[in-house]
């Protein structure tokens, strides 16, 4: 648990805000029941309690092009440990500047972020890529080859009829090109590979994957396509594989249905999103695997979700999970004294939201244990975000070696040290006694000393210094 502390906040700082409108003022603050007294989870909460994050936010109407945040972070209210980032950039390619570390301009190339984080899982025992998975442009990152390949496949030969048949030759080139992007698609490679560190269950996607030409030689013969409007479906000779639908208030549905897909069984994957004015209802359901061996079937069920924030009313969202995929993974829920524990789940989850215009809350039953207090103003922007990838420069943070480390850390220690130093004074010692545990458990420690040049170098030693010492 110590070594999720660092993934933890950085999840509670940046994804709220990615999830809202086009352009508001915000500011975030967070509250708990807490937890035991002594526990790693204290010092989470204990600094999350005295954290206020303020800023704006901007995108783009199509939210297609551009992003533009600024985040400002105090602890315990004051001025001293005021800390402020500046975030813009695409959702695939952003940058971060900070007086921080010197307003140096430092690249964030998410296609590498999940590669990145296993390195870290890898080399420091920081499950950091199951937080990078988390970010959605990642796993649509590692799926839009497959994604494109199935669309090229599937579309119209003459490009507009409203009927068609995908031939047994094509879908058999199909099979084996979605099979073979296993080896040659890198950001598929290492999301399958990822997975295979939540659990034994998550190596089993990759034996899925590369049996991919065995189930469509004795499932999928020939489909047929059917387009109408925005509405689409996909036949075998037995049933319907995938449907979707979009309707002109932006309600949406998509259903898919691979019999055989899993372990020999049937794959579904159903989605309904239902929109009622400024709000939303949405419905998922997903079942893979067996009977007998369930690797994940799940649904969630939310309502009255915002279309954009500020929320007009309260919204409720209910999440159950169940498979072997889930073991091992932690969540937190309520004990038996009413405080926030961690747990290792085995095979099932429940999770319980709720929110109104002012705060987003993990609940158990009709008690918040986790909430995250929200402000959120609209504003008019000057002009839309835009930026060209053209016009950008900055240090590749997943591309860091020993000579631009050195070089970054020459720059920034001085303004580091400037920063840290009042954070660390005023942070409740329950936060700061886990996160040094943290960083000298993963190595982090000797890493930091030696980009900021602390060492015993300049100090003399000699053998009997050793011996003087020993007598201690």
């Amino acid at each position: 648990m110590l070594k999720r502390i660092l993934a933890v906040i950085l999840v509670c700082m940046f994804l709220p805000v990615f999830a809202f409108g086009e352009a508001f003022h915000y500011s975030l603050s967070f509250s708990s029941v807490g937890a035991p007294a002594g526990s790693p989870l204290e010092g989470v909460l204990d600094f999350l309690e005295m954290l206020q994050i303020s800023g704006t936010f901007q995108r783009n109407s199509d939210h297609g092009i551009g992003f533009d945040l600024t985040s400002s972070v105090i602890l315990d209210r004051d001025e001293s440990t005021r800390m402020d980032f500046h975030l813009w950039g695409l959702e695939s390619l952003f940058h971060i500047e900070s007086p921080v570390w010197n307003n140096e301009n430092i690249l964030i190339n998410v296609p590498a972020m999940l590669e990145y984080g296993n390195k870290i899982y890898n080399h420091l025992d920081i499950p950091l890529q199951r937080f990078c998975i988390l970010y959605p442009y990642v796993t649509y990152n590692a799926f839009e080859p497959a994604l494109v390949a199935i669309q090229d496949a599937m579309a119209s030969p003459e490009g507009s009829l409203s009927e068609w048949t995908v031939s047994p030759e094509n879908l058999e080139a199909l099979a084996s090109t979605l099979a073979d992007m296993q080896f040659n698609e890198r950001a598929l490679r290492i999301w399958l590979d990822t997975m295979s560190t939540v659990n034994v269950s998550g190596e089993e996607l990759s034996e899925i994957w590369a049996n991919i030409p065995d189930w469509f030689a004795s499932e999928i013969k020939e489909i047929t396509v059917t387009k109408i409007g925005d509405s689409e479906t996909w036949k075998t000779e037995n049933q319907t594989i995938f449907s979707t639908a979009t309707q002109p208030d932006g309600s949406y549905e998509f259903h898919v249905m691979l019999p055989g897909f899993i372990f020999g069984e049937n794959a579904s994957v159903d989605y309904i999103r239902t929109v009622h004015g400024d709000t939303y209802d949405v419905d998922f359901a997903i079942a893979l695997g067996t009977d007998e061996h369930v690797l994940l079937n799940g649904t969630c069920h939310s309502k009255a979700l915002p279309v954009n924030w500020p929320a007009s009313g309260s919204f409720s969202a209910e999440l159950d999970l169940h498979g072997s995929i889930l073991y091992g993974l932690s969540f937190i829920a309520q004990n038996s004294q009413g405080r926030l524990n961690t747990v290792q789940l085995t095979d099932s989850l429940h999770a319980e939201f709720a929110g109104d215009p002012d705060h987003i809350s993990l609940m158990q039953g009709s008690t918040e244990l986790f909430t995250m207090h929200l402000n959120a103003v609209p504003f008019t922007p000057e002009s839309e975000v835009y930026h060209r990838l053209t016009e950008w420069g900055g240090l590749n943070f997943f591309s860091l070696h020993d000579s631009t480390l050195s070089e970054f850390m020459d720059s920034a220690k001085d303004s580091i040290l400037e920063y840290v130093f009042p954070l660390v004074i005023h942070a409740p010692v329950s936060t700061v006694v886990a996160l040094m545990d943290v960083l000298q458990d993963a190595g982090i420690l000797d890493i930091l000393a030696y980009g900021l040049d602390i060492s015993l170098e300049d100090e003399e030693w000699s053998e009997d210094d050793s011996e003087d010492d020993s007598d201690w």
